[in-house]
């Protein structure tokens, strides 16, 4: 069973953390009272937030099967090989959403330097990539990985995934945690999808129809928008993201069938493989990954769990008097918690 945010493990795994108090501290929010539950949590975390001025690099990485995607390199003037985190976007964003461009944006602040990846045919990289972006392309983690490795050889790296990024995090430590472990010591995800049929699943239900019918337009909208795919659209259209993961995502994707293409891609199976410290943050409230999925998900000690009553899904806007008690700068809780980490490893 998975540990609430007081009830941390205690085990001989603790010592191989890169801070011996990393994760320990005990996590709360409480939502400001205008948006009190998931639902409008989410919406508003979505979309109540200020564009950050764009000052990255953007560096251009070749994938070992010849595709390409683009991430958004941020370096603070007076770094000088220190840690950086690797943030990792999910389904229908990119490097321009909210939380990445204000999380960045903190993170350089705190002199810490932070990459913004653009998954493949995503953002900068939706007109360079031949293929599309599904969950099965964890490995493409991997390798950015391997390129910042390269890159910046004397530096650690903390990987930080949202929402289905988060959840390609998690498979991408339990696939290749030995082939990365030299650079990467610790990660960071936040309301990861680990069983993608059950959170389909539950997005066709009750108000969740709306995420569900949200995600399909948009989905459509990207599959309009790029010729590769152009003659893969039909008359007869997605209604839910079940369906456009069976019409699109699997065959796109080279998988036999949508049951294929979750089972390949979903990381509860696979938890018991991840050897690097990684933090999982997750909302009981939230309406598109239900925290039930952990309820019964095979941690071990070295994934430290935090589940919190409120936040929704990525939205955790806190009250005036949650934000005093940790000393938040604006109401993106969620924000200053992944900072907070990091720079306690530091």
């Amino acid at each position: 069973m998975s540990q609430s945010a007081n009830e941390i493990p205690n085990s001989d795994a603790g010592s191989s953390y890169a801070s011996e108090q990393w994760g320990r501290n005990t996590l709360h929010f409480q939502p400001v009272r205008f948006f009190p539950n998931g639902h409008l949590q989410t919406i508003s975390g979505a979309y109540l937030w200020r564009n950050v001025p764009h000052r990255a690099i953007d560096r251009t990485v070749v994938l070992p099967d010849g595709d390409q995607l683009v991430v958004h390199d941020d370096c603070p003037d007076d770094w000088d090989t220190r840690r950086l985190v690797l943030l990792v976007h999910g389904l229908g964003g990119a490097h321009d959403s909210g939380y990445m461009q204000r999380i960045s944006n903190k993170l350089v602040n705190a002199g810490i330097r932070a990459v913004r990846m653009d998954q493949r045919g995503c953002g900068a990289g939706a007109a360079i990539a031949e293929g599309p972006f599904h969950a099965g392309r964890f490995a493409d983690i991997a390798t950015v990985v391997e390129c910042l490795g390269s890159w910046h050889p004397n530096s650690k790296i903390t990987v930080a995934g949202f929402s289905l990024g988060g959840a390609m995090t998690v498979k991408m430590l339990a696939e290749f945690g030995s082939q990365i472990e030299h650079w990467v010591d610790s990660a960071i995800v936040v309301s990861p999808p680990i069983d993608l049929l059950r959170c389909s699943q539950g997005l066709s239900q009750g108000a969740n129809r709306f995420y569900d019918k949200r995600f399909v337009r948009s989905l459509m909208n990207h599959v309009r928008k790029n010729p590769r795919f152009a003659s893969k659209i039909t008359e007869k259209m997605p209604k839910s993201l079940y369906e456009f993961d069976a019409m699109f995502t699997a065959p796109l994707g080279g998988f036999s069938s949508v049951d294929e293409y979750y089972s390949f891609s979903s990381s509860t199976h696979d938890l018991p493989k991840i050897q690097i410290p990684t933090i999982l943050l997750a909302a009981e409230d939230d309406p598109i990954v239900p925290a039930k999925i952990y309820d019964d998900a095979p941690f071990t000690d070295v994934v430290r769990v935090h589940r919190v009553a409120g936040g929704g899904h990525l939205g955790f806007l806190a009250s005036k008097s949650c934000r005093t008690q940790h000393d938040d700068r604006d109401w993106h809780w969620m924000d200053w918690r992944v900072v907070q980490w990091v720079r306690q490893l530091e």
